[in-house]
């Protein structure tokens, strides 16, 4: 079969590959298709620690069971797959919050991922809830974008955001998208975007993803100090220091975006988050109920991504696809295959 092998940075090669078997307790997906992350993009350019080549990657994957040795998994599911998989024992995964494992692993990180005609499934993923069920009437394409908008959610639910809350966010790329669009189904009353590209300022606009976007230079003046929430969103160290000066009194913020580790410390506002009772929160990935609950969100109509699919292409010509997303130059870029 053919599959985009990362070979170490800057190289993404495709390829014939064997197929893989149906693991024992596990299932075998043939992809339809698989988008494009950040953390790919991360990968092919410089690496990432979690990830020894050679590794087929990709992880927001949707497509159909053709193998199952699973029970409730049946040949010809259409399924999404949950990429983080939790050790299953320990108390992050037995309280439902895999994503919080201190063994987590990884599909397209630790296993072979969805930049492939076909993925195998591990009996873990599938032990732990992993696999999602499409619902009917959803495309392949928009599927795949269940897996990041479930990070969002997650970032959100652990927020709190809710009906009435003026939302900032920064970064006006793909999961800034997301979170504006999820914002508003959640029912803020304001989102507000901070990007200082104007192609991507201009993007965010036309998609109607923020009623008051702004450049970073024109942010004081456009949220006043009265915002509820800030999300970051963009992984700008700047931004970590920036975000607390933006919310009011009793707000919330959201450290979203990782950051590389030569400036994960950073010196943070604490005099201004302890007087103003301000409230940080990390957000790290999401769980299998979090990759179901977006499908349905995606399903119901209460929150559109096919909008936010900018570019396609096939699984031949993956290295162009990860270079598109690289570009920034629209959101989400799609590797389709047959």
């Amino acid at each position: 079969m053919l599959a985009a092998v990362y070979l170490g940075p800057d190289q993404l090669e495709v390829r014939d590959v064997p197929a893989p078997t149906c693991p024992p307790g596990g299932a075998l997906l043939a992809v339809e298709a698989c988008a494009v992350c950040g953390t790919d993009v991360r990968i092919v350019r410089q690496g990432l620690r979690l990830v020894q080549p050679p590794r087929i990657i990709g992880h927001e994957v949707a497509g159909t069971i053709i193998a199952s040795d699973a029970p409730g998994v049946v040949v010809g599911q259409r399924v999404t797959v949950a990429p983080a998989v939790g050790c299953g024992a320990c108390a992050a995964c037995t309280s439902a919050r895999p994503n919080r494992c201190p063994s987590l692993r990884t599909i397209g990180y630790a296993w072979e991922g969805g930049f492939a005609e076909q993925m195998a499934v591990p009996a873990e993923a599938v032990a732990q809830g992993n696999v999602c069920a499409i619902p009917d009437g959803l495309s392949a394409a928009e599927a795949c974008l269940a897996e990041p908008l479930a990070c969002c959610l997650n970032g959100q639910e652990l927020l709190g955001v809710g009906p009435g809350d003026r939302v900032i966010i920064a970064g006006a790329g793909p999961i800034g998208a997301l979170h504006a669009r999820l914002a508003r189904a959640r029912g803020a009353a304001e989102v507000v975007i901070v990007e200082p590209n104007p192609m991507r300022r201009a993007q965010a606009e036309r998609l109607g993803l923020g009623h008051g976007v702004a450049a970073a230079e024109e942010c004081d003046a456009a949220v006043d100090g009265e915002m509820t929430v800030a999300i970051v969103a963009a992984s700008v160290p700047a931004l970590y220091q920036e975000a607390p000066t933006w919310v009011a009194p009793g707000g919330r913020v959201s450290l979203f975006a990782g950051l590389p580790p030569d400036s994960a410390e950073l010196v943070m506002p604490a005099n201004l988050v302890h007087y103003r009772e301000l409230t940080l929160v990390g957000a790290h990935g999401s769980t299998p109920a979090q990759n179901r609950a977006a499908l349905e969100l995606i399903a119901s109509g209460a929150l559109r991504v096919d909008d936010l699919i900018t570019a396609r292409f096939p699984l031949a010509h993956c290295a162009a696809a990860v270079a598109e997303a690289a570009a920034g130059r629209g959101l989400k870029t799609l590797v389709s295959l047959p």
